[in-house]
């Protein structure tokens, strides 16, 4: 029995369904399974069960001890599965080395691995003015500490924070400090009425004449300092030098304001608690088939890597950031490719999506 191949999808056929006892390590295959028949599954290979792609579920890797017949084997260790339920679910044969799949580094079992990231909160503050239902608007001291977490990770960024919307939905960072809100109604230039208020930007606060804290944004970008706030307007120190016309869009800078991706589904109301957390942490190890055609495809790119059996690692670091390492667990060329799945399922192999 050889300790690896080079081939990570041995079935390019309809590979059917298997269903495992974990007691007794008897895998039962449904739906046209045909182990020991050439080029399907034989005694050393490694059954991969479930999807590895986008929402799927993945139960892990398994190497065949014995085939009894073309719908019955058994498995050497359920070391390298995730401990969950395995009945009627999906697989590829693989070639991969082996002794991969009791070395827990790369078990599905969340014990050894595979954990996934979670949200942790980076910073809280409160908020200053209401945010109603269907508003994307907040009010909030943007400097201090709270600039220090979330200046970088808005909506610009790869990986933008997330509001903790108590009893409602949870919305990421568009911008801190600047927010954009349509105009209610029109006016013309000359004027020193903004037809906007507290109600479009809770918290929003008055300022020194030249402070850049309004601008028009449909006009090209000139900038006002507030001198009042009602609910549904603004004054500004000077007057309008192009009319605004109801509907337009208004660009607002200020420490007192951010913006969400989306509209809130809860109230915010003045004082609340306003928790922004980041995906952090988690780690998943995996063995890859790389090809020659992936080493060209991921060069220069986070899932670079060379042609072989790769042990692949990833994670999220402290700023939410995906990161990636790779071992050559065997270096070689001519390695085929596997799947996220069996079958018609869809996602691929290596890089991963």
């Amino acid at each position: 029995m050889a300790l690896w191949g080079n081939d990570d999808y041995v079935t390019r056929i309809a590979a059917g369904t298997v269903s495992l006892n974990y007691d007794t390590k008897i895998i039962t295959g449904a739906n046209g399974t045909q182990f020991g028949v050439t080029g399907y599954a034989k005694e050393g290979d490694v059954l991969r069960i479930g999807f590895k792609g986008s929402n799927g579920t993945y139960f892990g890797d398994a190497t065949i001890a014995s085939i009894e017949s073309a719908t019955k084997c058994t498995i050497a260790s359920t070391e390298g599965l995730s401990g969950a339920g395995i009945a009627g679910t999906s697989f590829w044969v693989s070639e991969l080395p082996v002794y991969t799949t009791t070395n827990p580094i790369f078990s599905e079992n969340t014990g050894y691995n595979k954990l996934p990231p979670s949200f942790s909160t980076v910073v809280k503050t409160n908020a200053l003015g209401q945010t109603g239902v269907g508003k994307s608007v907040i009010g909030m001291n943007g400097t201090g500490q709270v600039a220090d977490e979330l200046a970088w990770h808005d909506e610009g960024s790869e990986y933008p924070d997330t509001l903790l919307n108590n009893g409602g939905n949870t919305l990421k960072l568009r911008s801190l400090n600047i927010a954009y809100v349509t105009a209610r109604f029109t006016v013309a230039s000359g004027t020193n009425i903004i037809p906007v208020g507290f109600e479009d930007l809770p918290g929003i606060g008055t300022a020194p004449v030249g402070t850049p804290q309004i601008s028009n944004y449909q006009e090209g970008g000139f900038f006002y300092g507030i001198s009042g706030v009602a609910a549904t307007t603004i004054t500004i120190h000077d007057t309008l030098d192009a009319g605004i016309t109801a509907g337009d869009k208004l660009k607002f800078n200020s420490e007192r304001i951010s913006m969400l991706t989306g509209n809130v589904s809860a109230g915010i109301n003045t004082g609340d608690t306003l928790e922004w957390q980041r995906l952090t942490g988690g780690h998943d190890r995996y063995v890859y088939g790389v090809g020659d055609a992936n080493v060209e495809a991921t060069e220069g790119g986070e899932y670079q890597n060379s042609a072989g059996w790769v042990g692949v690692t990833t994670y999220h670091d402290c700023d939410g950031k995906l990161r990636v390492k790779s071992e050559i667990l065997v270096a070689m060329s001519g390695i085929q490719t596997g799947p996220a799945g069996a079958g018609s399922t869809s996602g691929k192999g290596y890089p991963p999506v």
